[in-house]
Order: structure tokens, then sequence, then C-alpha cells
């Protein structure tokens, strides 16, 4: 999902809020989007996964979702088993071209 410029101004303000924002909150700080046009901004990010909804009615803040990152290649070698000679040739594999020794 392409993030448009308002979605991006409702994000800023939710990010300098880590214990959440309300609406309330929000609104004050982007006087020029009405309420409903920004209920349907947060309720966007919430199904997109940018945004987390707590609490209900009055008391409703958002804050920001909080995104697990998948692991890294690296990490393969701690739960997939190498030999010894497979472990070599993947850090002489990881090594920029320049610092590599050719082979011919």
């Amino acid at each position: 999902m392409k993030v448009t410029a308002n979605q991006q101004a409702v994000i800023d303000i939710v990010a300098r809020n880590p214990q959440g924002a309300g609406v309330d909150t929000i609104g004050a700080a982007l006087p020029d989007i009405s309420r409903r046009t920004l209920q349907r901004l947060l309720g966007e990010l919430i199904e997109a996964g940018r945004l987390t909804r707590r609490g209900k009615g009055r008391a409703t803040t958002y804050a920001l979702a909080v995104v697990e990152t998948p692991p890294a290649l690296e990490d393969y070698t701690t739960f997939i088993p190498l030999a010894d000679t497979s472990r070599d040739l993947i850090m002489r594999l990881r090594k920029p071209l320049a610092a590599r020794v050719p082979v011919a």
C-alpha cells in the first residue's frame, strides 16, 4: 500500500505519541482534515497494518504497529546444520568481490 500525504501526516503524529493518540489529539494537529476523513484514514492505516487500535469508544487510542522483521538470511546457519566446508564456503562468498582470492 502506498501511503498518501495525509496518511503519512497521521502516522507522524501517532509516532510522536508513544503511549497512543486519540482522534481528538490527531485532529487537533491536523485541523484541515475533517473528523470523518480522519476516521477513514485511521481505518485504512489499521487495515494496512501500519497502526493498531486500543480501547473502545472515546477511549480509543492509536499507536504504531510493531512490525516483525523476518530473520536475516545469515541466521539460517543457526538452525540448519552445516558441514565445516560449507561454513567455510559461505564465509568466502560473503566477502566483497574485491577481497576474494581469484580461483584461476
